[in-house]
């Protein structure tokens, strides 16, 4: 019995040297504030399954596999998107996540510190939705297919491939994000989705929604389209291209429109292509005081995370009690 323990342990160690090698995460469940269980890269849907309502995921750094559903209120926890080098993000590759169950979600789900080659599909009606400090390269598909209801969706500190506002939205707030692209009918009312210091390449031209201390660079296909009365501007910075306003038939309120570009096509990064000195100095300054876009307001866009995250973990092997213990060692950050 012993050579056989020793055996499945050297091959769980061999296992977990393997995945490091190839830059593969591990998951870790946690429930009642202790760590429970261990899972591969390519099983976070194990993970889900075993997980009660309220637990948390963690993962380390490293790759794992999507192409599954989360059907019950759990958060996961990544360790990082900011790092350039893939090998020390948390990130999924491409395939899909999906937030799907025949029910009414009654509480919420969390995602924080975690880069998403593919998007999120929300397809089911959601109290609330938090994603933290993400990287999201396609994006988050709030489904207008199934007639669900998202009571809040809240976007802090995220890079988003485009954010499709379909459904019927209560509250979806976007606060000191970068986004690429803003579509789709909007929410309940005009105020029902707001991004606040933000910084938005392109809106679609039927967009309703409220912007506040944000930059918007483009509306439509940047020629002869408009934001419309359904869309509310607050103390926002807008590009007019040349004395054309896509802004023209908005509700504004102390608002600038300039004939720079302000958020450059060719930057992947989203950055503003004026200094928050240039910004201060020209007086685009927000209800806050601070200038407007992700470098206004009192939390500015940052994807460093400051979550609880996994920094080490190792494998114990007791032969005495014929038992392998998992040590995970979960900091503040």
């Amino acid at each position: 019995m012993k050579k056989i323990l020793f055996m499945i342990a050297c091959c769980l160690m061999a296992t977990v040297q393997k995945a490091t090698a190839q830059n593969y995460g591990k998951a870790f469940l946690q429930h009642a504030g202790k760590i429970t269980s261990a899972f591969n890269y390519n099983e976070i849907d194990k993970a889900i399954d075993a997980a009660n309502e309220g637990d948390t995921i963690f993962l380390t750094k490293g790759m794992f596999n999507p192409g599954f559903t989360i059907n019950k209120p759990v958060s996961i926890i990544g360790s990082g998107t900011e790092s350039s080098d893939w090998a020390n993000r948390t990130y999924f590759e491409w395939g899909s996540i999906t937030i799907r169950t025949d029910n009414y979600l009654t509480t919420s789900i969390n995602f924080e510190g975690i880069y998403f080659q593919s998007g999120i599909s929300v397809e089911s009606s959601i109290d609330q939705l938090t994603i933290k400090k993400c990287y999201l390269e396609n994006g988050c598909d709030l489904s207008s297919n199934n007639n669900s209801i998202y009571k809040k969706v809240t976007y802090d500190k995220c890079r988003i491939g485009g954010v499709t506002m379909y459904g019927s939205i209560g509250d979806l707030t976007a606060k000191n994000c970068k986004i690429n692209n803003i579509y789709g009918q909007g929410g309940q009312t005009n105020s029902s989705c707001k991004f606040i210091n933000c910084n938005i390449r392109q809106v679609d031209t039927n967009t309703k929604a409220m912007f506040v201390n944000s930059i918007i660079n483009q509306v439509g296909n940047g020629a002869d389209q408009y934001l419309g009365n359904n869309a509310i501007l607050v103390n926002t910075l807008y590009h007019n291209l040349n004395g054309y306003d896509p802004m023209d038939k908005t509700s504004q309120q102390d608002c600038w429109g300039t004939t720079e570009t302000v958020i450059s096509n060719n930057n992947s990064d989203l950055d503003c292509t004026m200094t928050a000195d240039q910004l201060k100095a020209a007086g685009y300054l927000g209800v806050d005081g601070t200038v407007v876009g992700i470098e206004g307001g009192v939390n500015p866009y940052s994807l460093t995370i400051h979550a609880p995250s996994i920094n080490s973990n190792s494998a114990n092997v007791d032969l005495n009690n014929k038992k392998v213990t998992i040590n995970v060692n979960v900091t503040a950050n």
